[in-house]
């Protein structure tokens, strides 16, 4: 796997330093305003039940409880200080049995020197996304040539999915840079190995591949399935070319992987244990297979354009579906390339100007001084790297009767490869798709017009308001319910005056409902998600006098039951 220097040797001609520095300056301009996407509106939507709850209570290091007790005083519950590593993993797996723990590692060294409100919070993966915009962007640049990279970053630095969580205090842009910088990490480890390269080079990348690889693993599981795809990667084509001193090599870093691995492999275990979970877990179906199948290619259409898309900015997936389609194209054999050219040509008529075989070939293959051989290897490299982790998910969902492959963010492990060939096809659309290249421009006008309308509507629950509100409606001294009840901790991030407040939920039954509402006349209820199934418990003298509803299923209500005559006295 050869590859030629991506910084191909310039004509000497005087123009060619002003060519040079304004790319440069494109590429500046599109970190500035990635950055600037990615910090502004930071705190716009509330932290919802995966921050505030699950991630907070694992970074922290504590054990949540007393959230079902009615305490004798109003509160406001707090999580606490950031406990030191070892009391974080001394307590992790409270919440979610399945997450390793690097990124909530990671989150509670942060949150120790910078805070715990949402700005500092989150701003640790907005950090981490800006982070791998730059190995995607210089890693292209080696593999693909400056503009090919260009193209990737401005389709990374725009793409609506990446922002989402960027903006939430979640793992999965860690999994976007872990998976950059193995994947890219291999692909160059790989040529070094075949080329020969000097053996301080050989060592950094082997070094470098093992490292991030570990720590994609430890970032999210479903890292697995990446690096399952590099080893049948790395190992087909090591025996595809005879050469077992690189399969040897590659076995050594490998075996790193494994080493570094070994002190959270207890953990891994733990989670592969566990079966039936809600969020993977799905009916068995005859057309399953087949529309998981699909599924792939819709994830795909989902890294570029996002999960939640406004009406207005539905077009998308469209371009998103447009870029992925010409870098298949120019992923065909020139043959068939200039076929499928003479065949549109000739459709619209005699008058329009056809490209010669010779003239297609080269606006595809030719890529920044990057050979064609060179290129061709990198290019099935990325497509294995976006299509074969999402095979083996599917694969695996099939065999276990699991829904993995429907959860996009599960396979962000795929999503540089992704980016890298919409980048391919958007550079070919601006340079030789005549007007095709205003689906490049129409793209990146629609994800803004998007992220105008995810920081201007709320996009997950609005806790803030409802504290709002609460404060404004709710007496210090009524009872308060929570449903369901972890939620208590998702409300008090951002209520500043105690309650009595006590979190309940349909699996605790109506005896606890019954036993703190004795002798009391009036209660307020806050439900979120399933919560409102609470309100089968509440005793039938009580009625529902008021009651406020705020976006996504956020309902405050406040109920009364008659007093007695004597209480009324």
């Amino acid at each position: 796997m050869e590859t030629s220097s991506a910084n191909a040797t310039q004509v000497n001609r005087p123009d060619s330093k002003k060519k040079a520095f304004d790319g440069i300056t494109a590429v500046i301009v599109v970190f500035i305003i990635a950055i600037g996407l990615r910090f502004n509106g930071l705190t716009f939507d509330s932290m919802w039940l995966d921050e505030a709850y699950q991630t907070m209570v694992d970074a922290i290091g504590v054990a949540p409880n007393e959230l079902e007790i009615l305490r004798p005083e109003p509160f406001i519950y707090s999580l606490g200080a950031p406990g030191s590593p070892q009391q974080l993993l001394t307590n992790f797996r409270n919440v979610d049995p399945l997450c390793p723990p690097l990124y909530f590692l990671l989150l509670n060294r942060w949150m120790t020197v910078f805070g715990t409100d949402d700005f500092a919070v989150r701003s640790l993966s907005a950090l981490i996304s800006v982070a791998s915009l730059a190995v995607l962007y210089f890693g292209t640049r080696k593999l693909l040539g400056p503009k090919v990279a260009f193209f990737t970053l401005v389709i990374h630095a725009f793409s609506p999915f990446d922002i989402t969580y960027a903006q939430e205090a979640r793992m999965y842009g860690l999994v976007t840079l872990t998976s950059a910088a193995s994947g890219l990490s291999l692909f160059f480890l790989i040529d070094a190995l075949g080329n020969n390269a000097t053996i301080a080079r050989r060592i950094g990348l082997t070094l470098l591949y093992s490292i991030s690889t570990a720590a994609l693993i430890n970032t999210h599981y479903t890292g697995l399935y990446v690096v399952l795809f590099q080893g049948l990667f790395g190992t087909a084509y090591s025996i595809s070319k005879r050469n077992f001193g690189m399969l040897f090599q590659l076995g050594i870093a490998w075996a790193l992987v494994c080493l570094f691995w070994l002190p959270w492999f207890d953990l891994f275990r733990q989670s592969a244990g566990k079966r039936g979970n809600f969020y993977v877990t799905r009916d068995s179906g005859i057309f399953w297979s087949l529309k998981g199948a699909f599924k792939i290619v819709l994830n795909w259409i989902n890294f570029m354009g996002g999960g939640r898309i406004v009406a207005y900015a539905a077009p998308l997936y469209g371009t998103s579906a447009v870029l992925l389609a010409t870098a298949a194209f120019i992923s065909f054999p020139s043959k068939i390339r200039n076929a499928i050219v003479a065949k549109l040509t000739a459709r619209k008529g005699s008058k329009t100007e056809q490209l010669e075989p010779e003239t297609v070939s080269n606006t595809a293959v030719e890529t920044d001084g990057i050979q064609s051989k060179d290129r061709s290897n990198a290019m099935f490299f990325v497509w294995c790297w976006a299509l074969v982790p999402a095979l083996i998910a599917l694969a695996s969902d099939i065999a276990e009767s699991r829904k993995t492959i429907e959860v996009t963010r599960y396979l962000m492990g795929t999503a540089p490869a992704v980016f890298i060939l919409a980048g391919c096809g958007a550079r070919y659309l601006v340079e030789n798709g005549g007007k095709l290249k205003w689906f490049v421009v129409a793209h990146v006008l629609f994800t803004l017009v998007n992220y105008t309308y995810a920081h201007t509507v709320p996009q997950r629950e609005p806790w803030k308001q409802m504290a709002v509100k609460i404060e404004e409606k709710v007496p210090p001294t009524d009872v308060l319910f929570i449903s369901p009840h972890y939620n208590l901790i998702c409300i008090d991030r951002y209520l500043k005056t105690p309650r009595m407040q006590v979190g309940t939920g349909p699996l605790l039954g109506n005896q606890q409902v019954y036993a703190i509402l004795k002798g009391r006349y009036s209660f307020w209820l806050l439900t979120a998600q399933q919560g409102s199934t609470v309100t089968a418990f509440i005793p039938p003298e009580f009625q529902l006098v008021e009651s406020l509803k705020m976006s996504h299923g956020l309902e405050l209500t406040h109920y009364q039951a008659p007093k007695p005559a004597a209480d009324q006295k």
